[in-house]
């Protein structure tokens, strides 16, 4: 492909041959646009992230089968890995961190911050002219949400997870899965 990078925001590319297929093989990934212009809200850091689930294992032992979870999907990943395995993004009290949110998978995700809430600042690429607050979004598949939060509170460890239940955890065992820790 060739094209001009014009529309600035966070973008998401995936194979369309063999997509079921090709997606779980890891075939996608981020394409972010920086805007010509500095953005509005300022931050320290920024981290991408990926959100995906997986069905793996005999079908015997799938906790997902044994209690109907939908298709079947008994591990959930932030860039391809499970807590405990997830990054930790450390901040200094006060810093400001962007965080690019992907939904690379086919289920909905409700990740939630706890602690703090963050700022909605872009969708699917394109930057809001009324950003919003929340500690819970829902990211739909191959949703994009660019979100804001600044370590204003006392110092701690702080869970960033998905709300919904199950992908918090790894084959049925919690905490797991799509969790991660700021």
């Amino acid at each position: 492909y060739e094209f001009y990078a014009k529309v600035p925001g966070t973008h998401f590319y995936h194979c369309h041959y063999q997509t079921l297929t090709h997606l779980d093989m890891g075939m996608y990934g981020a394409f972010i646009v920086e805007p010509a212009k500095p953005e509005r809200i300022k931050f320290d850091k920024e981290v991408t992230l990926f959100l995906d689930e997986w069905r793996v294992g005999d079908d015997k032992d799938n906790f997902a089968l044994q209690n109907g979870w939908p298709y079947g999907y008994n591990y959930f990943t932030i860039n391809g890995k499970g807590f405990p395995m997830t990054e930790t993004v450390e901040l200094k009290k006060g810093e400001v961190l962007k965080i690019r949110l992907v939904n690379a998978g086919f289920l909905y995700h409700a990740m939630h911050l706890h602690g703090h809430k963050f700022l909605v600042t872009h969708t699917d690429g394109v930057e809001l002219n009324a950003p919003y607050w929340k500690d819970t979004l829902s990211i739909g598949p191959g949703e994009r949400y660019d979100v804001i939060m600044k370590a204003n509170n006392d110092s701690g460890t702080w869970m960033f997870h998905d709300h919904v239940v199950p992908a918090a955890s790894n084959n049925g065992q919690y905490p797991g899965g799509m969790t991660m820790l700021i």
